[in-house]
């Protein structure tokens, strides 16, 4: 699961992203996303419930300040689907 991957699942479910950063790893060796939706719609619970349901994400958050950040912690026990 990549930042690549996430886009195109976000964007099936008619989704607007900005931009996805290639996964980044912690300090404590974890894998996170970071996605930036188009803020104007609103669209925050229905990504955060998409992304949820696909295999290989631990876990999303929102940025403090806006939404329209999501902090996608990847699981890289859990191989994406092919």
């Amino acid at each position: 699961m990549d930042s690549a991957d996430l886009m195109l699942a976000l964007r099936r479910e008619q989704i607007a992203v900005l931009h996805a950063v290639r996964p980044v790893v912690t300090p404590a060796g974890r894998d996170i996303v970071v996605i930036f939706l188009e803020a104007t719609y609103g669209q925050h619970e229905a990504a955060q419930a998409c992304l949820r349901r696909l295999p290989g994400v631990a876990e999303v958050s929102f940025a403090r300040h806006t939404k329209a950040i999501l902090y996608v912690l990847l699981d890289r026990s859990q191989p994406a689907r092919s």
